[in-house]
């Protein structure tokens, strides 16, 4: 079996088990309007190949077993002339952020090469505990995947130091690892504020359950060649530590 996003190539063999399926219910999911009108709410930039977001917290980009409603469905309930957007890449569900959706077949695989070929610059924001080796740096640390050890890094600057073991952290990931920043900095003795997984021995007892990291910005060329650079306000929760504008 292969990963969801692997693409065909010449020679490749395609089987199908025995007494194959596909089970197709009959019954179509219910988004919540004002959940559509939240997502239209969040909306930075939009046009013919691909809309971005800043997903709230909270809200899971696909579907799964105990997610009542993601980014993906949403999306699957757009009305958009001549469109059928796609998810190309996803945040977590603690996570807030830019999401970059595509709107057509040809973006989709546009952006998707990109994304493989690591031509995407992110900026994340997280408020982590204790203060990180230096000012500036690359954690390296392999992450765990499926059984596997993978090459991971992070860079990261400490923007300022906000109240007493709190700083505020710039972060640049290279790789794309599942829940890369956060192990990143749980490993480099910096864990993110209100991270249940890798932080859950924190003294700090955050009592809006809210994570701490945010996709700030994304920056990418275009399918026409124009230099494209968005960002995203932080979020409101942020503010209980630091001023809206940093």
């Amino acid at each position: 079996k292969i990963k969801f996003d692997y693409r065909l190539s010449v020679g490749d063999e395609i089987i199908l088990f025995k007494d194959y399926k596909i089970n197709k219910s009959n019954e179509k999911k219910f988004i919540d309007k004002k959940i559509i009108s939240q997502f239209e709410n969040s909306i930075i930039t939009k046009n013919q190949d691909y809309l971005i977001i800043n997903k709230w917290n909270g809200i899971a980009s696909q579907g799964g077993s105990k997610i009542k409603t993601s980014i993906d469905d949403i999306i699957k309930e757009l009305n958009i002339e001549n469109s059928k957007p796609r998810l190309v890449h996803r945040l977590d569900k603690e996570t807030s952020g830019i999401m970059l959706i595509a709107l057509n077949i040809k973006s989709s695989r546009y952006f998707q090469d990109l994304f493989s070929n690591r031509k995407i610059k992110k900026t994340y924001f997280a408020i982590v505990e204790n203060n990180p080796p230096k000012k500036s740096g690359v954690f390296k640390d392999p992450i765990l995947e499926k059984g596997e050890y993978l090459d991971a890094e992070t860079k990261y600057e400490v923007v300022n130091q906000l109240e007493e073991g709190l700083h505020m952290l710039k972060l640049y990931p290279k790789t794309g690892r599942k829940h890369q920043i956060r192990i990143h900095c749980s490993k480099g003795d910096c864990p993110i504020l209100g991270d249940p997984k890798y932080n859950c021995n924190s003294s700090r007892k955050e009592s809006s359950n809210n994570l701490f990291l945010h996709a700030g910005a994304i920056e990418f060329t275009d399918l026409y060649g124009n230099k494209i650079n968005v960002k995203a306000e932080l979020p409101i929760h942020f503010t209980k530590y630091i001023k809206f504008d940093n």
